[in-house]
């Protein structure tokens, strides 16, 4: 083994420990629960045939009441954003409807203002924090919130949280056939309390996020990588979350040039629509909005909040540093350890290139990118769903064993029922797992690693 393989396993052993470490003892009453029963369950499902029929009847009783419970929840808290819509996000997006199917740019928060300032909204909600009223999304993502614009908020509230109900179940449909590859009751259980179990989730219902429709895109790229289809999906995944930009990056060094291709040809398209539909001013519009990013007014503060689950976000509120003369993403810190992240990332994808491990490269890829994308908020690590269904799956290839496996996945699904930071250790866990069996993987059978790989494993410590 050389210095860079001794160097990286110690990295990721390294990352892993003080991720549990931070993750269990601060919240210890919080996590504890919630990390044995998902590994309880998990210990149940994957070793049920051998279990005496009293203890598999209780096991069943146990999924079926978890997530029985989780489901129960889930709908209360649609009900009640339905019933009273939630500031953030949904309302937001539902005032950017309203401002683009009058005609007016959706970029100008003025208009948003002038629009609350018409009803009974009270816009003493947004004053503190007056960019939310900025579009900050690039224009064909309108065509996406469009519908709302037609709906009262009420009316629209129960349209779109319908439509993010649908896309939940179907997460819950293709993590089960794609990634477990499994269709039976009681993987289904696993994943729906797996699924709706993350406080991401909540989060996002909470909040009327997208992130479910994100995590469909993810697995439709997944399941369509080698065909354009798959490069439209993630496309449209890119308009709801932005933090999915660092994927074509993927499919550019796994050379999926068709998926590649169909992400650049439906960006296009959905561009000249956006251009057709509501001008080219939107477009200037959107691209000078980009000056207030480099101002570090609005995007600094919300580094420190609690809801930012970032590896920039983590670093500004340990240090209690929130910048005020630059933007705090050229905090040294995080430039570093980012940068480190992103290269060991990379020089990983590469070496599996398109092999048996192509799998084990894209679940890599995705904790990478929510913990190096600057404004990652706790509901978009809902995306984690997949590096752990991931890692259930091929638990026997994990070098803890099915044991550690599973125990790594509950560790991140107690830690995303916490706060924010716990979601940036939760997401830091799996990619350091991950990594560990990247480093396994490319030890044991060298003879898989694509001809790229060949080129790069001196770089990561393999003859």
């Amino acid at each position: 083994m050389y210095i860079t393989a001794a160097w990286t396993a110690v990295l990721a052993i390294i990352g892993a420990l003080f991720g549990i470490a931070l993750t269990l003892t601060p919240n210890f009453p919080k996590t504890a629960p919630s990390f044995v029963l998902f590994l309880v369950v998990l210990l149940g499902y994957y070793y049920r045939d051998t279990l005496a029929r009293p203890i598999r009847a209780g096991w069943y009783g146990l999924a079926a009441a978890s997530a029985v419970l989780y489901v129960y929840y889930m709908v209360a808290i649609v009900r009640e954003r339905i019933l009273e819509p939630p500031y953030y996000d949904f309302s937001l997006y539902w005032i950017y409807a309203q401002v683009a199917v009058r005609g007016q740019n959706f970029y100008d928060a003025n208009n948003a203002v002038a629009f609350l300032q018409s009803l009974t909204l009270p816009v003493e909600a947004y004053a503190d924090r007056f960019f939310d009223l900025y579009f900050q999304y690039p224009p064909p993502s309108m065509f996406f919130f469009l519908p709302l614009g037609h709906f009262g908020l009420h009316s629209g509230a129960v349209l779109w949280y319908s439509m993010l109900a649908i896309g939940l179940v179907v997460d819950i449909g293709l993590l089960s056939t794609i990634l477990l590859e499994r269709r039976d009751i009681e993987t289904f259980l696993v994943v729906t309390i797996l699924v709706l179990g993350l406080g991401s989730t909540y989060e996002s219902f909470g909040l009327g996020q997208a992130n479910c429709i994100a995590l469909l895109t993810l697995l439709m790229l997944w399941r369509h990588r080698e065909s354009w289809w798959g490069g439209a999906w993630l496309t449209v995944g890119i308009l709801i979350r932005p933090v999915l930009a660092l994927l074509p990056l993927y499919l550019i060094l796994e050379r999926y040039w068709r998926a590649l291709i169909g992400a650049v040809v439906a960006a296009l398209l959905l561009s000249a629509l956006a251009i057709a539909r509501f001008g080219t001013s939107v477009f200037v519009a959107y691209l000078a909005s980009f000056q207030l990013v480099s101002t570090g007014h609005y995007p600094n503060k919300w580094f420190a909040e609690d809801q930012n689950a970032s590896l920039l976000g983590t670093i500004v509120k340990f240090m209690h540093d929130v910048p005020t003369q630059h933007a705090a993403f050229l905090n040294p810190m995080y430039l570093v350890i980012a940068g480190l992240i992103f290269v060991i990332t990379f020089l990983v994808v590469v070496a599996l290139d398109k092999s048996e491990y192509s799998g084990l490269a894209f679940v890599l890829t995705v904790p990478a990118m929510l913990m190096i994308y600057p404004p990652t908020g706790f509901g978009s690590t809902l995306l984690c769903a997949v590096p752990m269904a991931w890692l259930l799956r091929n638990r026997a290839q994990f070098p803890g064993g099915p044991l550690g496996a599973m125990v790594i996945v509950s560790i991140a699904f107690a830690a995303s029922r916490t706060t924010g930071t716990h979601y940036f250790f939760a997401t830091a866990v799996l990619w350091s797992a991950l990594l560990v069996m990247a480093r396994k993987a490319l030890a044991t059978k060298p003879h898989a690693i694509g001809i790229p790989g060949q080129r790069l494993t001196s770089l990561f410590g393999i003859k």
